[in-house]
Protein backbone atom coordinates (compact mmCIF):
# COMPACT_ATOMS: atom_id res chain seq x y z
CA UNK A 1 0.00 0.00 0.00
CA UNK A 2 1.22 3.50 -0.70
CA UNK A 3 2.48 5.93 2.16
CA UNK A 4 0.06 8.85 2.35
CA UNK A 5 3.15 11.03 3.81
CA UNK A 6 6.36 11.32 2.81
CA UNK A 7 9.08 11.73 5.72
CA UNK A 8 12.07 13.37 4.49
CA UNK A 9 15.43 11.35 6.19
CA UNK A 10 17.40 14.81 5.21
CA UNK A 11 16.22 18.15 7.05
CA UNK A 12 15.06 20.76 4.02
CA UNK A 13 17.57 23.77 3.35
CA UNK A 14 16.91 26.55 4.68
CA UNK A 15 17.42 29.81 2.17
CA UNK A 16 17.75 33.70 2.92
CA UNK A 17 18.96 36.40 0.44
CA UNK A 18 22.48 36.06 0.93
CA UNK A 19 22.93 39.43 -0.40
CA UNK A 20 20.90 41.46 1.45
CA UNK A 21 21.35 39.41 4.58
CA UNK A 22 24.90 37.29 6.02
CA UNK A 23 22.49 35.17 8.31
CA UNK A 24 19.19 33.32 7.81
CA UNK A 25 18.66 34.51 11.39
CA UNK A 26 19.39 38.33 10.82
CA UNK A 27 17.05 37.75 7.79
CA UNK A 28 14.26 36.95 10.02
CA UNK A 29 14.71 40.05 12.62
CA UNK A 30 13.65 41.80 9.38
CA UNK A 31 10.82 40.45 8.42
CA UNK A 32 9.75 40.50 12.19
CA UNK A 33 10.25 44.20 12.20
CA UNK A 34 8.80 44.98 8.12
CA UNK A 35 6.40 47.49 7.82
CA UNK A 36 5.61 46.26 4.28
CA UNK A 37 3.03 44.27 2.67
CA UNK A 38 3.43 41.95 -0.40
CA UNK A 39 0.12 42.49 -2.69
CA UNK A 40 -0.45 39.78 -5.28
CA UNK A 41 -2.82 38.54 -8.22
CA UNK A 42 -3.46 42.09 -8.92
CA UNK A 43 -5.57 42.76 -12.20
CA UNK A 44 -3.18 44.14 -14.71
CA UNK A 45 -5.28 47.49 -14.61
CA UNK A 46 -4.76 48.12 -11.09
CA UNK A 47 -3.23 51.24 -10.68
CA UNK A 48 -1.28 53.11 -7.84
CA UNK A 49 -4.34 55.19 -7.02
CA UNK A 50 -6.76 52.30 -6.56
CA UNK A 51 -4.40 50.47 -4.12
CA UNK A 52 -3.58 53.95 -2.27
CA UNK A 53 -7.65 54.24 -1.96
CA UNK A 54 -8.11 50.63 -0.58
CA UNK A 55 -4.94 50.15 2.23
CA UNK A 56 -5.16 53.71 3.48
CA UNK A 57 -8.10 52.78 5.11
CA UNK A 58 -5.90 50.91 7.94
CA UNK A 59 -3.06 53.79 8.04
CA UNK A 60 -0.92 56.08 6.42
CA UNK A 61 1.19 54.58 3.76
CA UNK A 62 4.77 55.54 3.11
CA UNK A 63 4.91 54.32 -0.33
CA UNK A 64 3.41 51.79 -2.64
CA UNK A 65 5.64 49.91 -5.43
CA UNK A 66 4.30 48.37 -8.04
CA UNK A 67 5.66 45.33 -10.09
CA UNK A 68 6.31 46.64 -13.78
CA UNK A 69 7.08 44.57 -16.51
CA UNK A 70 10.35 45.44 -17.87
CA UNK A 71 9.40 44.86 -21.84
CA UNK A 72 5.79 46.52 -22.23
CA UNK A 73 6.41 49.00 -18.92
CA UNK A 74 2.77 47.70 -17.21
CA UNK A 75 2.18 46.74 -14.60
CA UNK A 76 2.34 42.56 -14.25
CA UNK A 77 0.19 41.89 -11.20
CA UNK A 78 1.66 42.44 -7.91
CA UNK A 79 2.96 45.48 -5.83
CA UNK A 80 4.48 45.98 -2.33
CA UNK A 81 2.54 48.42 -0.22
CA UNK A 82 4.90 49.84 2.94
CA UNK A 83 3.05 51.19 5.92
CA UNK A 84 5.01 53.94 8.18
CA UNK A 85 4.56 51.57 11.07
CA UNK A 86 4.27 47.74 11.36
CA UNK A 87 1.35 47.75 13.21
CA UNK A 88 -0.50 49.41 10.53
CA UNK A 89 1.13 46.66 8.26
CA UNK A 90 -0.44 44.30 10.34
CA UNK A 91 -3.74 45.89 9.94
CA UNK A 92 -3.63 45.94 6.48
CA UNK A 93 -3.13 42.23 6.42
CA UNK A 94 -6.12 41.76 8.77
CA UNK A 95 -8.43 43.85 6.19
CA UNK A 96 -6.94 41.83 3.10
CA UNK A 97 -7.29 38.44 4.40
CA UNK A 98 -10.75 39.20 6.10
Amino acid sequence: MTELYHTESEPQRVYWDKRVYTTFEEQEEAIKTSSTLYVGNLNFRTNEAQLDAVFARVGPIKKIIMGINQNTKEPCGFAFVEYKTRDHALSGLKYLNG
